[in-house]
C-alpha cells in the first residue's frame, strides 16, 4: 500500500490538450498541490497540458513510472492496463466508472482487468472512483479541483467507497481541525479494498485517526479483527442501512436481525466509533483531536444560563456526568471575578464577568481538580468589545495552552460572527464547536473511546469435548430426514453444557400416555412437525396438563386446531416435556451473517419476543464481559436485577449460557438459524433451563480448508 502514496512518478492517461477534460483536473491538482516527482500526461493527440507534453502511449515515455491514473472509457482499460503491466507498472488508480456497477458488458470489462492485473502483478485501486490523496508529497489524482489552501496536512486519513466524501471530507478536515494525511477512494473495490487499507493505516506512524465510509463490507468479520488490533481511533459511517426483515426466517433471531443491527454491534466489539453523518464524522475527528479524557466527569462553563442548561441536558443524554465542585474548590474559585449575580456551581454561569483573564484562571482552577476530567467552555465574543485584556483569538490560545498542560480536553463552543469563527477554525490547533451539545458530544465520544481501550476480555472457554459430541449430534440428524428440529437444538446447547428439560417423541396417543406417566405430571404437549416453525401461532402447544384424562383431551383439541391452522403440514406426533414453573423467560438465538458469519442474540423471550423487540447481537463467540454487557443493554435488564423488593435472577447462569452457546454458533457455521424461546432463568443461584428451541442448519456454510 505504501506504493500508491509514495510515488515519485505518475502518469495520468485520458488527458486531452484540446479543450477541456475532467481528467485534465488530475495534472492540474498535482501541480497545484505541489507533488515533487516527474508527471506525465497520456492522450490521443499530442499537445501540452499546463507545459506538460502528452504523450500517446506509455511505451513513448520511456521512463520509470510507479504510478498509473487512468480515466480513459472502460472498453479501452484493459488494454491499457496491459501495456502498462507490460512496462512494468504495478500500481494503478482506475478512475473510469462503467465496470460490475452497471451489470451486463460493465462485469465482463471487470472480470478482464482483473484477469489482466493478476497475470501482470499489478494492484489496482478501483475502478469508478475518485482517486488517492497523500498530503504530505502532494499525491492528489483526484479529478475533483484542490488547491493547497484547501489540503492542509494534518492526522487524519480516509478510506471511503465514494469520492466525493473524500472530496468533501478532505476540505471539511482541512477546515475544522490540522487537517487529513492520507485519502483512498475505493469505488468498486476489485482489487485493493478497505481490509488491506486499514491494516497499513493502522501501522502508518503519519496516520494518528482512521475513517472508513463504506457501503459495504469485503469481509465483516476480517474487518473486526482488524479493527480490535488497533491502538488508533478507527470512525466508521457505514451506510446502505437496508433494515430488511427475512420474510422466509425460520427463527425469531433471524427475523429481528436487521443489517444494521448486526453491523451495530459488530462495529462495538471491534472497537470502533460510529458515525450516523458525515457531520457526526467531523466532530468525532475534532472530538479525538484533544487531549484523551480520563473519566466522565465534566465541568460546564457557559457564557449565560441558557447555554448552562443545554450543556447540562445533553450530558444527560450522553450518559456522561456534571463534576461535583468540592468546597475548597468553591472557595477558590470565589476569589476570582465578581459573583455577585450568579452561584458558584456546575454549570457555572459566567454571564457577569467580562475579564477573560479571570475567566482562564478560572478554567485552570477547574481543569486542576481531581474531581474534573473535561471541561466544555461556552465562550462569547458578539458586539463591542466586552472581554479583556485578550482578544478571542488569544483566548482560544490560552485555553490551549491549559489543555496540554493539565492533560484534559476542553471543547469549546464559540458565539461569534460566523465568519470570524470559519477563520478561527481554519487558523487554530484546538477545535472548535458550533454548538453546546456539539461541545459535549466530543466528550462523549471521546469517553467512548476511552471505554473501548480499556475493556479488559476474557479467554474463550475451550469446549472440545463439548464440540466432539456436538457434532455426533449433527452427523445424526443428518442421517435421521425426519429428526425433530426442537430436539436437535436441545440435544446440542445441552451437549455445550447448557441445563435443557429434553422433550420425548411420542408418535400417537397411546405413546404420550405412556412417556407422560414416565415423566411426571404436570406436562407440557407440543406438535411435532417439520413444517411449522412457531407451534404457538397454529395452536400447537399445550400446558400444565395435569393427568392422563386432561392428556387425552388436549391431544385431541391440539391435534383438531393445528389440522386446520396449519392443513399442509405433516404431522409427526407431538413432544412431552416436564412443566418448568416459575422463572423469567428470555430468549438466546443466533445467525449467519452473510457478512460477519456466526451471530448471536439475547433478549425478553416468549411470546412476546418480536412484539417488544427488546433485544441485543454481537459477533459470535463471546467472552464473559460482552455477555454481561448484552444482558446489561436490554431494556428489561432492571427485572432481572430484581424489583421493588424481588429476588434478582441468577445473571451469571445466563452468562455461562450466552457464552457457551456463542462458542456452538462459532464451532458449527452451518447452523444458519436457531433460536431457544423461551430459556427460562431463575432465581440467584438457582441456573438457567432451556424449554424450547427450533434450528436451521445449511452444510453449504461449513468453511472450506
Amino acid at each position: 500500500m505504501r506504493k500508491f502514496f509514495n510515488p515519485k512518478s505518475i502518469a495520468v492517461a485520458g488527458v486531452s490538450p484540446a479543450g477541456y477534460r475532467t481528467s485534465n483536473s488530475i495534472i492540474e491538482n498535482l501541480i497545484e498541490v505541489g507533488f515533487q516527482g516527474e508527471i506525465f500526461a497520456i492522450g490521443r493527440k499530442r499537445g501540452e497540458i499546463l507545459g506538460k507534453s502528452v504523450f500517446l502511449s506509455i511505451e513513448e515515455i520511456n521512463r520509470h513510472i510507479d504510478l498509473l491514473v487512468i480515466m480513459v472509457p472502460a472498453v479501452d482499460v484493459p488494454a491499457l492496463l496491459k501495456e502498462a503491466g507490460e512496462a512494468g507498472i504495478d500500481r494503478a488508480v482506475i478512475i473510469t466508472a462503467g465496470f460490475n456497477e452497471i451489470g451486463g458488458d460493465g462485469v465482463r470489462l471487470a472480470r478482464e482487468i482483473k484477469e489482466v492485473a493478476e497475470k501482470y502483478s499489478i494492484r489496482f485501486i478501483g475502478p469508478n472512483c475518485q482517486g488517492i490523496i497523500c498530503a504530505k508529497n502532494g499525491t492528489c489524482v483526484s479529478f475533483s479541483p484542490f488547491s493547497r489552501d484547501l489540503l492542509k496536512r494534518g492526522s487524519v486519513s480516509i478510506v471511503t467507497q465514494s469520492g466525493s466524501v473524500g472530496w468533501i471530507g478532505t476540505f471539511f478536515l482541512s477546515h475544522e481541525i490540522n487537517g487529513i494525511n492520507k485519502v483512498a477512494s475505493i469505488g468498486n473495490k476489485l482489487d485493493v479494498d478497505e481490509l488491506e487499507l486499514l491494516e497499513y493505516l493502522i501501522e502508518d506512524p503519519e496516520t494518528k485517526i482512521i475513517v472508513l465510509y463504506l457501503e459495504s463490507f469485503s469481509d465483516g468479520r476480517k474487518f473486526c479483527e482488524i479493527a480490535k488490533k488497533s491502538e488508533k481511533p478507527i470512525i466508521v459511517f457505514k451506510s446502505n442501512i437496508s433494515g430488511k426483515e427475512s420474510q422466509l426466517a425460520l427463527s425469531h433471531t433471524a427475523a429481528l436481525a436487521s443489517d444494521d443491527m448486526v453491523v451495530e454491534a459488530a462495529l462495538s466489539q471491534a472497537r470502533t466509533l460510529r458515525a450516523y453523518s458525515f457531520r457526526g464524522v467531523v466532530e468525532t475527528c475534532k472530538a479525538l483531536s484533544l487531549p484523551l479524557i480520563a473519566g466522565k466527569n465534566i465541568a460546564v462553563l457557559a457564557g449565560s444560563g441558557g447555554m448552562g442548561i443545554i450543556a447540562e441536558d445533553t450530558v444527560q443524554r450522553e450518559n456522561l456526568q456534571l463534576a461535583q465542585f468540592p468546597a475548597h474548590l468553591i472557595q477558590k474559585i470565589s476569589t476570582m471575578g465578581n459573583w455577585k449575580l450568579h452561584k458558584i456551581a456546575n454549570p457555572l454561569d459566567l454571564g457577569g464577568i467580562f475579564n477573560n483573564a479571570d475567566i482562564l484562571r478560572i478554567l485552570d482552577t477547574i481543569l486542576s481538580s481531581d474531581e474534573v476530567d473535561g471541561a466544555v467552555f461556552s465562550m462569547f465574543d458578539t458586539g463591542p468589545p466586552m472581554y479583556k485584556p485578550f482578544d478571542c483569538s488569544e483566548v482560544v490560545d490560552h485555553v490551549e495552552d491549559l489543555s496540554k498542560k493539565r492533560l484534559k480536553p476542553v471543547a469549546i463552543h464559540l458565539v461569534s460572527n460566523p465568519f470570524f469563527v470559519a477563520q478561527l477554525k481554519r487558523d487554530k490547533g484546538l477545535p472548535l464547536f458550533d454548538t453546546m451539545e456539539d461541545a459535549v458530544f466530543a466528550l462523549s465520544a471521546q469517553w467512548k473511546y476511552r471505554e473501548f481501550m480499556n475493556r479488559d476480555r476474557s479467554p474463550y472457554l475451550n469446549l472440545e469435548k463439548e464440540k466432539k459430541k456436538a457434532r455426533e449430534i449433527l452427523a445424526k440428524a443428518a442421517d435421521e430426514p425426519l429428526y425433530p428440529s426442537d430436539l436437535m437444538a436441545m440435544e446440542l446447547v445441552n451437549a455445550y453444557g447448557i441445563s435443557c428439560e429434553m422433550p420425548v417423541m411420542a408418535a400417537d396417543l397411546e405413546k404420550a400416555r405412556l412417556k407422560a406417566k414416565k415423566i411426571g405430571y404436570p406436562v407440557v404437549m407440543k406438535i411435532s412437525s417439520l413444517d411449522i416453525s412457531h407451534k404457538t401461532d397454529v395452536g400447537g402447544v399445550r400446558v400444565n396438563i395435569e393427568d392422563e384424562t386432561e392428556l387425552e383431551k388436549a391431544f385431541h383439541e391440539m391435534m383438531a386446531e393445528v389440522g386446520k391452522r396449519a392443513e399442509a403440514a405433516s404431522i409427526h406426533g407431538v413432544m412431552l416435556q416436564r412443566m418448568i414453573p416459575g422463572g423469567m423467560e428470555l430468549i438466546i438465538g443466533g445467525k449467519y451473517d452473510h457478512d460477519f458469519g456466526p451471530v448471536i442474540m439475547f433478549g425478553m423471550g416468549g411470546i412476546f419476543v418480536e412484539a417488544f423487540e427488546d433485544v441485543s447481537f454481537r459477533l459470535a463467540p463471546i467472552c464473559r464481559e460482552e455477555a454481561y454487557e448484552m444482558i446489561e443493554e436490554i431494556k428489561g435488564y432492571p427485572l432481572l436485577k430484581g424489583v421493588r423488593g424481588g429476588n434478582p435472577f441468577d445473571i451469571s447462569a445466563l452468562v455461562d449460557a450466552l457464552e457457551r452457546f456463542s462458542i456452538l454458533l462459532s464451532d458449527f457455521p452451518e447452523i444458519t438459524e436457531i433460536d431457544l424461546n423461551p430459556i427460562k432463568v431463575f432465581e440467584k443461584g438457582k441456573g438457567v433451563v432451556v424449554v424450547d428451541g427450533r434450528i436451521k442448519t445449511s452444510p453449504s456454510l461449513v468453511p472450506t480448508v
